[in-house]
């Protein structure tokens, strides 16, 4: 590598030098966060890299001949090194596990804007987030929390004053360490924490003393949160306002201007999803270079016109403001990281300009790179990175070494080349991702980003403007643009009305993702090198291989996956060519719900579009909540629940599980256990659906939420299998659930247990863990060791599995 690099030019082997180490350096710094090794692995390889690249360091100042590839492995090294070493002080700044459930006094400030939620006509909950200034433990490990930040919910009565950033309290909270569902191909909910700077989460005691210290007028600095808070309120709480309140896209605007997300509704993110615009609902990079532009226009105004007074020294007022503006638009959106990226470009850039120097652009790509790297260490996990640099790298790449298009559709037809290859680049990020690639991608944004980029962004920004001097005029602006974005919202429904609409990218593998990012590059390669058509034939064999290979060597007789849905059920059957899902977890709100969340997700990651059946035991919201999104994402052929008037209204009809309830499919047999018509049933969790599925070589037992009586009357009528080999347990454990006689009746081998983490029900009870330890059933718990899984091969071969294992991570302690 040494010789080859020598013989360039100065000058060349300097640029290609310097553009090798940030990468190095950033992939080095990413790197932590995506290796499955445990915790005790992790600081184990930090130990051993720190000592090898002080040997290298030493070893640089003997070998001259050896300093370029020492300096390499360093710089690889030392990147690793520093995100590691922060991860794991913020992995062992988490809450003690032995304070958790326990009440600790704590003093800070609110850091986020609070999102309320009204449960009843009484009673709301505020879930915001809160930097610790003082907090009470009973030991050393205080000093560790100083600084960090909690993530607390609060329940207050209806008529409480509602919570500002800013603001300082001292209350009492009940707290547990992070904590996220872990399921394959799903988000890393408790990463994501962590990298918020969060080393808690629970809620306010409010029976215990509650005392604001400190008013958010009161507090000072500059506080971005406090001002996005005082906009929002400005701008979009206009309930007393007529129709503008009423305005469906008021939620989107507040999205786009604000970053603030919570308030689409879930049937608004699929017209998004399903027509490949979901980028425009935060403010993307996209809309920080916009702003730029803005601002540099105004700036070299500015400098014009200054010019009449000053004839030199002016260059520096143009990328300044420029600077000024996609700062404040970042700041709008609470820094994200796509707004990272492009901020860290702008200013790059901008002191260039103001220096008078040109800078590469693949130069300037990588210090961005490595700045968010270094800003967030696990930004590595987030589909936001890998989606934000990616679009750059392919728009520099298509655009930054080719003549620019003339003539009169000059832009329309860059656009529609932006956008055609930006369908074929992200696929590869989307893939891995296992998030959806949808051919109406091209098409939304080509009217979208425009009309959103030079209309609705613009109005926006002079709404914001003009809150501080003409706040009805502001408002007005509000409204309107409101009106003018419904237009678009129309187009796009009607998009998302196309059957086609989309095609969800399967599971890749290192080997097929190294074969799809050289079609990209062979697909995007310039047209005089003559081998677009060889990235042609690549895709073709990438696409064709896996289905040819599944439809003739798959062995699989089922497939049975208990998700980590937190406190709920949610469970997958997959035979060939036939899936059942029992339960669809439950609903936190508006546009939050498990269904979409995480039974969705991982049923597309399966390749799956189609269930032949839904079983949904009951209408409790921890067993039926996200039964309206899984039946408008996926195509759902058959319905059958236990409480079907209890269900949304949705396009499916559901039928009423009953017992003696009979049918056949891939194999398999399943039988409907309960409700029995005859039996007088009190409680709702009495009317679950007690399914039993059965084959030559198992035996499935699912029992939802019955209870003791139930449990009763299923032994003495002799339907109730016994020596079943999985169990899906009742009631999460609960103690109202799994009777001595009914644990010793069902002898299970397996016991498994769908219960959230350290859950306020106290569920699985002790007294029911020990009676399924004494009939010596192997227990699982989705709390404890994520979604589990069990493969049965055509022989009757079981594998089982737990997520936690699979896809263990150091802060999984």
């Amino acid at each position: 590598m040494d010789t080859k690099i020598t013989m360039l030019p100065s000058f060349t082997r300097t640029i290609y030098r310097r553009f090798l180490l940030l990468l190095l350096f950033a992939l080095g710094a990413g790197l932590p966060v995506i290796l499955r090794i445990s915790y005790d692995q992790f600081t184990t390889l930090l130990y051993g890299l720190t000592a090898v690249a002080v040997v290298c360091c030493l070893c640089a100042f003997v070998l001259r001949h050896y300093r370029w590839p020492l300096c390499i492995l360093v710089v690889g090294i030392v990147g690793f090194v520093v995100n590691g070493y922060r991860i794991a002080l913020l992995i062992n700044a988490q809450l003690p596990a032995a304070l958790e459930g326990a009440d600790i006094p704590v003093t800070g400030q609110i850091v986020s804007m609070p999102k309320v939620t009204q449960h009843s006509a009484y009673r709301k909950s505020t879930s915001f987030y809160f930097q610790i200034d003082t907090i009470d433990l009973p030991s050393n490990s205080a000093i560790l929390q100083v600084g960090h930040k909690l993530r607390l919910s609060w329940y207050q009565a209806r008529s409480a004053e509602p919570l500002e950033p800013g603001e300082r309290w001292q209350f009492t909270a009940r707290l547990k360490r992070p904590r996220g569902a872990v399921n394959p191909s799903g988000f890393d909910y408790q990463a994501w924490l962590l990298g918020q700077d969060v080393v808690a989460t629970g809620y306010v005691r409010d029976k215990q003393p509650v005392t604001k210290v400190l008013g958010s007028n009161a507090a000072g600095g500059v506080n971005f949160e406090r001002w996005r808070f005082a906009l929002m309120g400005q701008l979009f709480d206009l309930g007393k306002d007529g129709e503008v309140a009423e305005a469906s896209s008021l939620p989107l605007l507040k999205a786009l201007l604000l970053g603030d997300k919570s308030d689409i509704s879930g049937s608004q993110w699929r017209v998004l999803r399903q027509t490949g615009t979901v980028h425009l609902m935060a403010i993307s990079g996209l809309h920080i270079g916009l702003v730029a532009t803005i601002g540099y226009w105004l700036g070299l105004l500015l400098a014009h016109a200054l010019a009449l007074w000053r004839q030199a020294g002016l260059r520096w007022i143009a990328p300044l403001v420029s600077i000024a503006m996609a700062t404040f638009y970042a700041g709008l959106a609470g820094f994200a990281i796509p707004t990272q990226r492009a901020l860290v470009m702008v200013v790059l850039f901008g002191v260039a300009w103001a220096c008078g120097r040109r800078l590469n652009v693949w130069f300037v790509f990588l210090v961005a790179l490595v700045c968010v790297v270094l800003l967030d260490p696990f930004a590595f996990l987030s589909p936001g990175f890998w989606l934000s640099f990616a679009a750059v790298a392919i728009l520099v790449f298509v655009f930054g070494w080719r003549r620019s298009a003339r003539g009169r559709f000059a832009m329309l037809k860059a656009l529609t080349k932006a956008q055609f290859w930006l369908l074929i680049g992200l696929f590869l990020p989307l893939g891995f991702l296992g998030m959806p690639a949808t051919l109406l991608a091209p098409v939304a944004n080509l009217i979208a980003v425009p009309f959103v980029s030079f209309f609705i962004v613009p109005l926006l920004l002079l709404a914001v403007l003009l809150a501080p001097f003409a706040p009805s005029l502001s408002i007005e602006f509000i409204a309107f643009t409101s009106t003018l974005f419904s237009y678009l919202w129309q187009y796009l429904e009607w998009l998302s009305g196309i059957e086609w609409y989309g095609y969800w990218v399967p599971e890749i593998t290192l080997l097929s993702g190294v074969g799809a990012l050289l079609t990209v590059v062979l697909l995007l390669s310039p047209r005089g090198l003559n081998v677009r058509i060889l990235g042609v034939i690549l895709g073709a064999v990438l696409v064709v291989r896996p289905l040819v290979y599944r439809a003739s060597s798959d062995s699989l007789l089922l497939q049975m996956r208990v998700l980590d849905v937190q406190q709920g059920l949610a469970v997958t059957l997959e035979a060939p060519n036939h899936t059942v899902l029992y339960d669809t977890g439950a609903r936190y709100g508006e546009g939050f719900d498990m269904g979409s969340r995480v039974v969705a997700p991982y049923l597309r990651s399966r390749g799956i579009h189609t269930l032949e059946t839904m079983v949904v035991s009951h209408g409790d919201n921890d067993h039926a909540g996200g039964y309206l999104s899984l039946v408008e994402e996926l195509d759902t052929s058959n319905v059958i629940a236990g409480q079907p008037e209890r269900l949304p209204k949705a396009d499916t009809h559901p039928a009423k599980c009953e017992a003696g309830s009979v049918w056949r499919a891939a194999g398999l047999d399943f039988r409907v256990l309960w409700p029995n018509t005859q039996s007088h049933i009190q409680e709702a969790n009495n009317y679950s659906c007690v399914l039993l599925v059965e084959s030559n070589h198992f035996r499935l037992l699912f029992l939802g939420d019955i209870e003791k009586p139930v449990e009763r009357e299923l032994m003495r009528s002799g339907e109730l299998p016994r020596d079943v080999d999985v169990l899906i347990v009742p009631h999460h454990g609960s103690k109202t659930s799994s009777s001595l006689a009914l644990v010793k009746h069902l002898n299970p081998q397996y016991a498994v247990m769908s219960a959230g983490y350290n859950n306020r029900y106290h569920h699985p009870h002790l007294r029911v863990l020990e009676r399924y330890t004494a009939v010596g059933a192997t227990i699982l718990r989705t709390d404890l060791q994520g979604a589990i899984g069990f493969r049965w091969d055509t022989q009757g071969h079981l594998t089982v599995e737990t997520a936690r294992t699979m896809l263990v991570k150091p802060w999984y302690r």
